[in-house]
């Protein structure tokens, strides 16, 4: 598909993997990442690419000594991201938000994290990007819920992950 004197934009990449998650991650413990693209509808158009996916169920790998935290276990996916825009301007920049879910041995699905971050914006950098991810703090029986049963909190709604949780993120308890 081409776009006639339009700008054109590619962002092409992986989901890598995701650290951090080893609280209530088990080695019997499958993670995935769900993945979606959001952008300024009015200027931006998606010419080819998904919009959304999820990545394989991966199970941890490794222990990663280059992290902060020490024995780190690092899940694996390594999952492709290729995406084809046209624009009209620079508004509405587009950015990927995630979801990780745990699955666990009696097949029940909690999550573990929802974070997101703006695609670079310098052109033809191979740049590697880390997301921060979070997930709400319920009450104290809904937390012992969660220890125990793998049960979790979840957002009613999807679209709190950029919009209002990014504007009264210090109001959040996670």
């Amino acid at each position: 598909i081409i776009a006639d004197f339009i700008p054109e934009v590619h962002f092409l990449g992986e989901i890598k993997s995701g650290y951090g998650f080893n609280n209530g991650f088990t080695s019997s413990s499958l993670l995935t990442c769900k993945w979606s693209v959001d952008w300024g509808t009015t200027t931006w158009s998606l010419l080819e690419g998904s919009q959304e996916g999820q990545t394989q169920f991966s199970t941890n790998s490794y222990l990663d000594h280059h992290h902060s935290s020490s024995n780190a276990c690092v899940v694996v996916w390594n999952h492709p991201i290729d995406l084809h825009f046209t624009t009209a301007n620079l508004k509405g920049w587009p950015r990927i938000v995630l979801q990780v879910w745990k699955l666990d041995s009696y097949g029940t699905a909690s999550i573990l994290g929802y974070g997101f971050t703006y695609f670079p914006a310098t052109p033809g950098t191979m740049q590697e990007l880390e997301v921060k991810c979070w997930r709400p703090r319920g009450t104290l029986s809904e937390e012992i819920s969660h220890f125990f049963l793998g049960s979790s909190i979840r957002l009613t709604q999807e679209r709190l992950i950029v919009d209002d949780a990014w504007e009264k993120r210090q109001s959040l308890v996670t």
